[in-house]
């Protein structure tokens, strides 16, 4: 089975090649094991219809023309979304975002991303924007019953994987929102998997190791 390191609540971001989960697969948090039980159902996290109808401006309009598609730049040669903020007077690109339905259950959501400014804030109204959160009625402006998923992270020129866990209570709606994004930040490969969690091997690991270290 493929194993990948995540931390709930907070981002894990690494270099590596791009990787889809199979049911079966494990992950893992700093202190729990999921199992995947379910294929991804993220629609469109890899824009290969462009911006299709799941992509916006926040306010269910197209994305502004500071925001495009660039074909076969990703990591794995998927589509990517590029920001162009040199074209705004504040050097800023507008809001893309993204909002879909989740029922109760655990989940992991991922993305790939390369960006020339290093820092990405989860703090909405700031520059370099990009946040997850669930709420209550699917806006991304009117935050009722607002439950932050994604962390702040540093991230580089380079592609990285940036990956979140986290848990829904009842109906809630999953919301993406990038704003106040430098120009040539890049994204694509967006995903979602309902996991399960398991008994973490690895705490009998290190009582193991601990054990041998103890009477050796």
């Amino acid at each position: 089975m493929k194993k990948r390191l995540l931390m709930q609540l907070l981002a894990v971001v690494c270099v590596m090649g791009t990787y889809a989960a199979n049911v079966g697969d494990y992950l893992f948090t700093a202190t729990a094991k999921y199992k995947v039980n379910g294929t991804n159902v993220f629609v469109n996290g890899v824009f290969a219809s462009g911006f299709g109808d799941e992509w916006t401006n926040g306010k269910g309009g197209e994305p502004g023309e500071l925001w495009g598609i660039e074909t076969g730049k990703g990591p794995n040669a998927e589509n990517v979304v590029i920001s162009k903020g040199a074209a705004n007077a504040e050097g800023l690109a507008d809001t893309l975002a993204y909002v879909m339905p989740l029922e109760t259950g655990v989940y992991t959501i991922s993305y790939y991303a390369k960006v020339e400014t290093a820092f990405l804030s989860n703090t909405k109204g700031t520059t370099n924007c990009l946040n997850i959160f669930l709420d209550d009625n699917g806006s991304v402006t009117d935050t009722t019953g607002y439950v932050g998923i994604a962390a702040n992270a540093a991230l580089t020129t380079e592609w990285q994987q940036v990956v979140y866990s986290f848990q829904v209570v009842g109906s809630k709606f999953l919301c993406i929102n990038i704003s106040g994004m430098a120009t040539n930040a890049q994204f694509t490969g967006f995903e979602i998997y309902p996991v399960k969690e398991v008994y973490d091997t690895r705490i009998a690991e290190r009582e193991l190791a601990y054990m041998t270290k103890l009477y050796n």
